[in-house]
């Protein structure tokens, strides 16, 4: 876009080219990373409104003193603060996740103790292959020891 001084029309050298500006406008559910990258660039002459915003906007989200409705000097509204807390809030604690192998393998109950089963049942368990007594041994319920039950517990965070 060409642009013409007031007074002197006539002469080329009097033309200023100036450069369209383009302004982003900020949306809400655009990262607080975003804003910070934007107000951290140095204003240039295309980017002066974008920058003043990013750096109006984020003064609006992180002083306390300020309400979170008032009219931006710019005319846009800025965050809400549901909206910021949303974006600010980081998790108290992550998940932890369960293994797989010990899950499949043992089973909590209500005293805090873990149900496993007995190996050697899964085939070859007739009157022929085994005795009577080692069938009713291998039938009763198994429980995991002191020592598994310590690791069980890191390993199934959520089963006690």
């Amino acid at each position: 876009m060409v642009r013409e001084r007031a007074g002197d029309s006539s002469s080329p050298a009097t033309l200023i080219a100036s450069t369209t500006t383009t302004t982003t406008t900020m949306l809400a559910w655009q990262p607080v990373r975003a804003l910070a990258r934007i107000a951290a660039r140095p204003p240039s002459a295309s980017s002066w409104a974008t920058a003043a915003f990013a750096s109006r906007s984020l003064t609006r989200l992180f002083s306390p003193s300020l309400p979170s409705n008032a009219a931006s000097p710019l005319g846009v509204r800025t965050f809400a603060a549901s909206t910021v807390a949303s974006l600010m809030r980081k998790p108290t604690r992550i998940k932890l996740k369960t293994h797989s192998g010990a899950a499949k393998r043992f089973k909590a109950i209500a005293n805090g103790m873990y149900k496993r089963a007995h190996s050697g049942k899964a085939h070859l368990n007739s009157n022929a292959s085994m005795s009577s007594t080692r069938l009713n041994r291998l039938g009763k319920t198994a429980y995991a020891n002191t020592a598994e039950r310590r690791k069980l517990r890191k390993l199934m965070p959520y089963s006690c």
